[in-house]
């Protein structure tokens, strides 16, 4: 069960990161598939940054994924790639 927003934060960019290397994408690649910075995609995968709604929409497209799967606890294992 999910304590605090450092927790959501943490599985949040856990998940982006995960994704995103089974995708065979650089942060900067991602970034650039969402309209981002690197530094923002290295922040939120670091769960120093808490992505707006429209960056959250960017990236699950950016990834072909959807924020629940995105907010999901140890998702990367239960989700085909």
């Amino acid at each position: 069960m999910i304590q605090d927003e450092r927790e959501l934060s943490r599985i949040l960019g856990g998940n982006v990161r995960e994704i995103r290397k089974a995708r065979g994408l650089t942060q900067t690649e991602l970034a650039a598939r969402m309209g981002v910075s690197q530094f923002a995609v290295s922040a939120i995968e670091n769960g120093e940054r808490w992505p707006t709604r429209k960056t959250m929409l960017a990236l699950c497209q950016a990834l072909n994924t959807s924020p629940a799967v995105l907010l999901t606890e140890d998702a990367f294992g239960k989700i085909p790639i």
